[in-house]
């Protein structure tokens, strides 16, 4: 992901090709904010379903139905900073 914007309830991401910005208002469970079971981050890396309409052909941008994260970049932190003291102690 390139950007948030929890006020917005949009996110760019970054696909190597182009940098389309989704729509997170339709989900239940808004995952840019600090709430809830779902929180991305600019680092993490993500799986977007929805409809692809005008505004994704025209404009770059996708309204999510489902947001999967693929890979969560604090989760990867913590488990690196947990093995590291673990190695110390």
């Amino acid at each position: 992901m390139l950007e948030t914007d929890p006020a917005a309830e949009t996110f760019t991401l970054d696909t190597g090709l182009r940098e389309p910005t989704v729509d997170t208002a339709e989900l239940d469970d808004h995952p840019l904010d600090e709430l809830g079971y779902q929180q991305i981050a600019r680092s993490d890396r993500v799986s977007v379903v929805g409809d692809i309409d005008r505004s994704f052909i025209e404009e770059q941008r996708r309204d999510a139905r489902v947001i999967i994260t693929l890979d969560d970049a604090d989760a990867d932190d913590q488990a690196m900073r947990g093995d590291e003291a673990g190695e110390q102690g």
